[in-house]
């Protein structure tokens, strides 16, 4: 597989995982999941609860994505492109996908995001807190995506050398 065709599939591997992502959000009604939590084990504390709620969701779509992946690499097989066998686009989606959290991790962990934001009211006035890390952990994201299509560039050059040598 050339090197930016990986790249681009990667990409669109994951805006497929946000579209799933955004459809289980707007179509599993949080409110009657937790009225049926709240009924069926106890009181939880409302923060806690979305927090699972979305966790749960974010696997369901990885899930999906998978899924998906498997039917359409097989499809792609069945008429004879031979591309990957199924199971190892999608070992090799979750560890990218791994990889981007390992990176946005370390993002979040290494740049100071006190410090930048009280640099920003300093030099444009008064911002609201939530409009801050809205758009600081949206930066991160990005830079983060930037950063894991640069290490699959990297690695997958050095995977086809290392075949061709």
């Amino acid at each position: 597989m050339k090197l930016l065709t990986h790249i681009i599939i990667w990409l669109l591997n994951l805006l497929s995982l946000y579209v799933i992502y955004s459809l289980l959000i707007y179509f599993v009604s949080d409110e009657k999941t937790y009225s049926w939590y709240v009924d069926r084990y106890g009181v939880i504390m409302e923060n806690q609860w979305y927090g699972r709620y979305m966790m749960i969701i974010m696997l369901v779509a990885i899930f999906i994505s998978c899924a998906l992946i498997w039917v359409i690499v097989s499809v792609y097989n069945a008429q004879a492109y031979r591309v990957m066998k199924p199971i190892n686009h999608i070992i090799t989606w979750l560890l990218e996908l791994l990889s981007l959290s390992i990176i946005f991790t370390f993002l979040s962990f290494l740049v100071p995001d006190e410090k930048i934001f009280s640099w920003y009211q300093d030099k444009y006035g008064m911002m609201a807190e939530n409009e801050w890390y809205d758009g600081y952990t949206t930066i991160l994201m990005l830079v983060a995506i930037f950063i894991n299509c640069l290490l699959i560039w990297i690695l997958t050059s050095l995977c086809k050398k290392n075949h061709s040598a």
